[in-house]
């Protein structure tokens, strides 16, 4: 495991896919737009650069397995974990611990006194590694799908 440094431009780009691919598949979108994926490979370099952000990874011959991104408050003392990733073939052993560990490792050493994220209601192995770790919920984020105005006229 390794911190993440602007030099890894390649990884950068990954980071910014799987992020943006997450987001699409919530949407019920297949892929994410290519300009999206972009606009989130310049955000992640301008939050390390400028904005204290940590990306810690696996990096296995040169292909990343897995990563967490953290994105720093420093005023509010508090790290929310922008994204936790490990490949499918990596799952199960104890990647995703690690980086949740060297996360938190980061914020002490920082004088950050919380580390928070969101959780898939059904990620079961995320909710259980969350709990082993002594993470609490704080907060219950409810949502409703609408039918939109040019939906309901096409019925």
């Amino acid at each position: 495991m390794r911190k993440l440094n602007l030099e890894d431009k390649q990884f950068i780009k990954q980071i910014a896919y799987i992020h943006e691919l997450e987001l699409a598949k919530q949407a019920h979108k297949t892929k994410p737009t290519t300009f999206a994926v972009s606009l989130r490979e310049e955000m992640i370099i301008r939050r390390i650069k400028y904005m204290n952000d940590v990306i810690y990874c696996y990096v296995k011959e040169e292909r990343l397995i897995g990563f967490i991104w953290g994105h720093c408050h420093k005023k509010d003392k508090v790290v929310v974990v922008e994204m936790l990733f490990v490949s499918h073939d990596y799952r199960h052993k104890q990647i995703a611990t690690e980086l949740k560990q060297a996360i938190e490792q980061w914020a002490i050493e920082n004088d950050i006194y919380k580390v928070v994220g969101t959780v898939n209601r059904d990620n079961e192995a995320m909710i259980q590694l969350n709990n082993k770790l002594g993470y609490s919920s704080e907060k219950i984020i409810m949502s409703k799908e609408l039918t939109t105005m040019d939906e309901q006229r096409k019925k």
